[in-house]
């Protein structure tokens, strides 16, 4: 079995003629283990290991697909929400930390790289996290049903992924529309 980016570039490489444009959401995966250590420094340790192979695997991605449809067929890339932040709501403090590490892991690690990357190849870059109101300050605030007041970052959250219902990090229907009208407005002219 290939890895989902090589059977994507295969299936473009076969298909290009009927592609008229490419998404790319990748590296979250490679962060994950990182988001969810406790200790800053362990985290910001992984971050540097792991983020490199992210520049390294999306450029190769990258390079194939552009160089199999050239410059006309547009790319996009976006990042992931940082659900990591809707861990505020449980009453473990180890896990209350993975918010605020998930936060810098986004903001200083991976997202830069995935933008810088997808810059190479003329490819739009949308930061969902920053488009989910992750980097929001904590001071600002909503009402979250049955949490009461909580940091409007996590309200964001919970309402555009399954994972205060379901432990699901994936974007639910109203993710998904921010998302492709985000998406949207990149590719108008």
């Amino acid at each position: 079995d290939d890895p989902q980016s090589v059977a994507a570039a295969k299936f473009i490489a076969g298909h290009g003629s009927q592609v008229g444009l490419v998404t790319i959401v990748m590296g979250g995966n490679y962060i994950l283990p990182c988001a969810r250590d406790s200790d800053p420094d362990q985290a910001w340790a992984c971050a540097e290991e792991q983020v490199p192979k992210v520049r390294q695997n999306l450029d190769a991605l990258l390079s194939r697909i552009r160089g199999t449809l050239g410059p006309n067929v547009p790319i996009v890339g976006a990042s992931y929400m940082n659900v990591f932040l809707a861990d505020q709501l449980s009453g473990d403090p180890q896990t209350q930390a993975h918010a605020s590490i998930a936060t810098t892991l986004f903001r200083d690690y991976l997202n830069p790289v995935l933008a810088e990357t997808y810059k190479k190849y003329g490819a739009p870059f949308v930061d969902t996290t920053a488009l989910a109101g992750g980097y929001l300050p904590v001071t600002e605030v909503t009402e979250l049903a049955g949490r009461g007041t909580v940091p409007a970052s996590v309200g964001w959250i919970c309402a555009l992924t399954y994972y205060c219902t379901n432990d699901d990090p994936h974007p639910n229907r109203d993710g998904h529309a921010l998302i492709a009208r985000e998406i949207e407005k990149r590719l108008a002219p």
